[in-house]
């Protein structure tokens, strides 16, 4: 094959015609590693040729090297080696097309990943060089390639790194602080952060790069406000998971900044849901470090409250008979999920009092989303405060069950969700003490046929009671249920399948 047949591969490749595109792929197969070396740095370096062909020549060649790297490289003349790594580094610095430049530097980047040897000696002295160059350039474009590349090979430096550590912190540094290129300032943020993440277990380099921290908060703080890029958000749930202790001297701005986020409504719910990721996953990795700012902690239960009333009113709710209607990324679930990680993170003494003041007000509001928010806050924490429940599980147990015969669907919904929890994460002690309660209010959903979704929610809720319930109780209420189950297995029997009732069949043949 020659270069002209090669091009019409690459076109053959990124072709929309199925047959046409697994020809290609045949044909591209065959083609030996060398040359597809040698075809494939042509196409990239052809600016005739398309520009999202050059694109899949750059995906293409990065994948070459890092399927069989060693076997290419010994197949290939040193001459060869080093007309490679040049036309890579002058691509980058000649390529004008932003996206193509960026496939180009992984491309470098993979070349670079395989020149670090056993002994992490860095065998292409040239690509420091190389990558320092376009750090200090004037160009911005190369100082984002620069950080792009360190990004992407953190150990890069090999076993150099320790005294090349001044020009790193000094290439970072200058980049976070380049307000007038934004670009360049997000590079550097998602570069510092790889670069800390890879030295997790160095303590020289984390206080090396401490005083970089508020350059780094600053520039993910601009990120959310320009709204362009959530990655970095994502490199401080990063730092946050890998070295939180990174972040101590500066936490008190990572959670201004965070809560602030959570609380802007005018904000993307994945923003918001982001930087609730940040203080969680802290909480996970360092709790003993976030209880020192427990000063937060009244105002973060209440943000997390208040995406749990994030609910839309919908008509139809309560006969949809699908499970997985529910929005998996909504503010509700993504509130639940995290109330339940920061109380098995921090614990019920530094998390229960804000929980429980909170939802004592909101089961008393008229309006519904606060009551369902609260049932379904009780159902999130229970496992997270297990100590400090137990001692009031009769107050919780007496709170939650009038809402079984609340007037609004959900919100009887949300207190089987409770009750059905309850009985798992304190089964069987709750069984034993407050069956007579819980399982009247129970058995009286399975009556609530014009909604069955709610009268499903009680079959299950009664599977959860019956689980860890000791037996000399649940054969006192064996009659009651299996009547009551019965009634509604004659009537949904009665009713057409297909008007979305499949669901309560099944938690109730699950009885």
């Amino acid at each position: 094959a020659g270069p002209l047949e090669f091009q019409n591969l690459l076109q053959g490749l990124s072709s929309t015609d199925n047959d046409l595109r697994a020809q290609s792929e045949q044909l591209y197969e065959n083609v030996s590693p060398p040359e597809k070396l040698m075809y494939l740095i042509q196409a990239i370096r052809n600016a005739e040729i398309p520009e999202d062909q050059r694109i899949l020549a750059a995906v293409l060649l990065r994948r070459v090297f890092t399927s069989n790297f060693e076997t290419l490289w010994q197949q290939i003349m040193v001459e060869m080696q080093t007309a490679v790594k040049q036309e890579i580094m002058a691509a980058i610095h000649q390529e004008t097309a932003p996206p193509v430049r960026k496939k180009i530097c992984d491309v470098f980047s993979e070349l670079a990943r395989n020149m670090i040897d056993d002994d992490n000696n860095m065998q292409w002295p040239e690509a420091l060089k190389f990558l320092f160059e376009c750090a200090s350039s004037e160009n911005p474009l190369f100082k984002e390639s620069a950080l792009h590349i360190l990004s992407a090979v953190p150990g890069i430096f090999g076993n150099q790194q320790t005294q090349y550590l001044d020009v790193i912190k000094q290439m970072l540094e200058v980049a976070l602080m380049d307000r007038s290129h934004p670009q360049v300032c997000f590079e550097a943020v998602k570069a510092t952060t790889a670069f800390i993440v890879y030295n997790d277990k160095e303590p020289v380099v984390h206080n090396h790069l401490r005083d970089l921290l508020p350059l780094l908060i600053q520039s993910i703080a601009d990120s959310v406000t320009a709204q362009e890029d959530d990655s970095l958000l994502k490199c401080l749930i990063e730092l946050s998971e890998n070295v939180p202790k990174f972040l101590r001297s500066q936490l008190e701005h990572v959670f201004e900044l965070c809560l602030r986020i959570v609380s802007d409504t005018n904000l993307d719910d994945t923003w918001r849901q982001l930087a609730l990721e940040v203080i969680v996953t802290m909480s996970e990795t360092a709790p003993a470090m976030v209880r020192k700012f427990a000063k937060f902690i009244p105002l973060l239960v209440q943000q997390i409250l208040a995406l749990m009333v994030d609910l839309e009113d919908d008509p139809e709710w309560s006969v949809q008979d699908i499970e997985d209607d529910e929005d998996t990324d909504s503010n509700p679930i993504a509130g639940e999920a995290a109330l339940d990680r920061l109380a098995c993170a921090l614990g019920g003494k530094t998390m229960l009092p804000y929980i429980v003041s909170n939802i004592s007000q909101m089961l008393q509001q008229a309006d519904w989303k606060y009551r369902y928010a609260g049932l379904m806050a009780v159902s999130a924490c229970g496992e997270g405060c297990h100590t400090h429940m137990v001692q009031m599980l009769s107050n919780i147990v007496d709170a939650v069950l009038p809402f079984a015969a609340d007037p609004h669907p959900r919100v009887r919904y949300a207190a089987c969700n409770a009750l059905g929890q309850l009985c798992t994460d304190f089964g069987p002690n709750c069984q034993k003490k407050f069956h007579n309660k819980i399982v009247p209010a129970l058995v009286g959903i399975l009556d609530d046929i014009a909604n069955p979704r709610v009268q499903t929610h009680g079959a299950a809720a009664l599977v959860n009671f019956s689980e860890e319930c000791p037996k000399h109780i649940l054969v006192q209420y064996l009659d009651t249920i299996v009547q009551k189950l019965e009634q509604v297995l004659i009537t949904k029997f009665k009713e057409p399948l297909d008007k979305g009732n499949k669901l309560v069949l099944e938690q109730v043949i699950t009885q």
